[in-house]
């Protein structure tokens, strides 16, 4: 998302960073990265499209899952997790960890079970692995560590994209900003990370935080005025510090 919003202009270049990064998703044989990268082409056709109504597409989603969880009975997240594993074994098999970790979580609902306790799972379940980054942070931590995960995150993507007014070049960049963490949100519902991975999780989601605090368009980077001072100061046009009265002046920081 990031590459096809900042690059768009020079078509060459982004179509040979795109054939890159998916290739490398496709070669890595894992069905979180390649969801990830499906989820990101889906949400660029969306905006193509529709002329980026993000909301629209919001509310769909949204909706789509309160329909899932009230009409059928298996849940949106079984839904998802059998619809988009690479085959029938991994997908019961994902299934099955999250019906039984789900478990272990309202078992230990405040605290968790900890990292390193075995969780209870059917007899053919040899592997004590949980192919899902949400579900093991609510195993090992409990309800109020997952709640205030997902805010975290929830927190800082709404205030991105609730930022007004922005210049052309960071608006692309918040839009393929908000796409890629929403496919990395996303496909960790299917894969669990750990070590370096979260690491740069973590510094890729407070990468963009700048976003949300850039001035609007025509603002100074500081959003005030900036103030003119005599022209004969050489090398400073202008000064956020006032005439003399007891303060720093201008020809004094030259």
């Amino acid at each position: 998302g990031t590459v096809f919003y900042i690059w768009r202009p020079q078509r060459l270049l982004m179509a040979l960073l795109l054939a890159f990064a998916g290739g490398m998703a496709f070669m890595s044989l894992s069905a979180g990265a390649v969801l990830a990268v499906g989820f990101q082409v889906g949400l660029i056709a969306w905006g193509l499209m529709s002329g980026n109504r993000w909301l629209l597409l919001t509310l769909m989603f949204v909706g789509g899952i309160v329909f899932l969880e009230v009409f059928s009975g298996r849940g949106s997240i079984s839904i998802f997790i059998s619809t988009f594993a690479f085959d029938g074994v991994s997908a019961w098999t994902r299934v099955t960890q999250w019906e039984y970790g789900t478990a272990e979580v309202w078992r230990n609902p405040i605290f968790g079970k900890g990292i390193t306790s075995d969780w209870i799972r059917p007899a053919w379940l040899y592997t004590s692995s949980i192919d899902n980054y949400w579900l093991v942070v609510a195993f090992r931590h409990g309800f109020p560590a997952i709640i205030a995960h997902i805010a975290g995150v929830l927190l800082i993507l709404v205030s991105i994209a609730r930022a007004k007014s922005l210049p052309e070049e960071v608006n692309n960049i918040r839009t393929g900003y908000l796409i890629v963490m929403a496919g990395v949100c996303f496909c960790l519902v299917t894969v669990h990370i750990w070590d370096s991975n979260v690491i740069f999780f973590f510094f890729y989601l407070g990468a963009g935080v700048w976003i949300a605090n850039h001035p609007p368009t025509g603002e100074d980077d500081d959003g005030g005025d900036v103030e003119p001072v005599s022209s004969d100061v050489p090398g400073h046009r202008y000064s956020r510090f006032g005439p003399s009265n007891g303060t720093v002046n201008a020809r004094s920081l030259s």
